[in-house]
């Protein structure tokens, strides 16, 4: 085999050595964060600041939650790690766009949360999640976490 034959076999199985994608991410070495497509609801006192689910002022038989075509809409009391209690209504990861939600709690605190939510995907090693594009929260005061992806906690205030 001569000189040139030599340096041409070389060059081509560098090239193809050169060719190897190494810009691929190890998922091995991510953490993701699980899939919570859930909004929170903590019902707080406006002038104590007490919790109103979590010191028993509301259970889960003075709550009615519907949304816009005024169907059920499945829910549930949620404790976190703290103890404090949280309505939450898991919304379905397939059906994305603007969702509506009538909240009714006791006899006198009723509202309305409207959110636009989507399909973001992730990297190469987490996701899909769902994102919020718009957040609109009437007939009570109250407010909630930044736009982005779900969770999404939303605080309401009751007088």
């Amino acid at each position: 085999m001569n000189f040139k034959t030599l340096l041409a076999y070389s060059l081509l199985f560098g090239t193809l050595l050169s060719c190897k994608n190494d810009d691929a991410e190890d998922c091995s070495l991510v953490d993701c964060l699980g899939v919570d497509n859930s909004i929170y609801f903590e019902i707080i006192n406006g002038n104590s600041q007490e919790n109103l689910l979590t010191n028993g002022t509301f259970q889960t038989s003075d709550i009615t939650v519907r949304d816009s075509n005024t169907d059920m809409v499945a829910f549930e009391i949620q404790n976190d790690f703290q103890n404090e209690a949280f309505l939450v209504i898991d919304l379905d990861d397939e059906d994305f766009g603007v969702q509506e939600y009538q909240v009714r709690v006791g006899n006198d605190v009723n509202f309305t949360l409207a959110l636009e939510t989507s399909f973001m995907e992730a990297g190469a090693c987490c996701g899909p999640y769902t994102g919020t594009e718009e957040i609109n929260l009437t007939g009570v005061a109250g407010g909630f976490g930044s736009l982005g992806t779900l969770p999404l906690t939303v605080t309401i205030l009751v007088p």
